[in-house]
C-alpha cells in the first residue's frame, strides 16, 4: 500500500490491538477496537476515502461488529478496511480468557472461569483443544 498516495486522496485510520480507542487513530498513535476505527470512519467519510489501517495481532469482538449503509463510501470516495502491508490481523469473535491451568484428574487440567461464560470450543496458544465435556463455575 502507498500511504502516501493514500493519505493525499483521504484519511487513514490506524488500529492495532495495542492501541487506545482515545489516541488520534494515526500510525504513532493507533486507536484499540475495530469499533472505534468503524465510528472513526463514519466520521471522516464526508471528507472522501477512507482507509482503516489493521495492524498485526488479533482483534476480539465483545459485540457483533455491523457494517450498514453508513459505512459505505462512494465510487469517487471509497471506505477500504485492510491489512497493514506485511502483516496478518485476525478478527475473532472469541473472548481471551486469562486462565490458570492446575492438574485434576491424570491428563485433564482444570481452570476457573468467570460466571456466564458458554462455550463448545477451546483454543490453547491457537491450538484447538478436544474434549471440552463441561464448565463448571468455581
Amino acid at each position: 500500500m502507498n500511504s502516501s498516495a493514500t493519505a493525499a486522496s483521504g484519511r487513514e485510520i490506524c488500529v492495532a490491538p495495542g492501541g487506545d480507542d482515545a489516541a488520534a487513530g494515526t500510525k504513532d498513535k493507533p486507536l484499540a477496537t475495530l469499533a472505534a476505527a468503524q465510528a472513526a470512519a463514519r466520521a471522516a467519510k464526508a471528507a472522501g476515502h477512507v482507509t482503516v489501517i489493521l495492524r498485526e495481532g488479533t482483534y476480539y469482538l465483545p459485540n457483533t461488529l455491523i457494517f450498514g449503509p453508513e459505512d459505505s463510501g462512494r465510487a469517487d470516495a471509497p471506505v477500504v478496511y485492510t491489512a497493514a502491508a506485511g502483516e496478518k490481523p485476525v478478527i475473532s469473535g472469541g473472548m481471551k480468557l486469562d486462565l490458570t491451568w492446575r492438574d485434576y484428574k491424570g491428563p485433564i487440567k482444570q481452570a476457573a472461569v468467570p460466571r456466564g461464560i458458554t462455550t463448545d470450543q477451546l483454543f490453547v496458544n491457537g491450538v484447538a483443544q478436544p474434549g471440552l465435556a463441561y464448565i463448571t463455575y468455581l
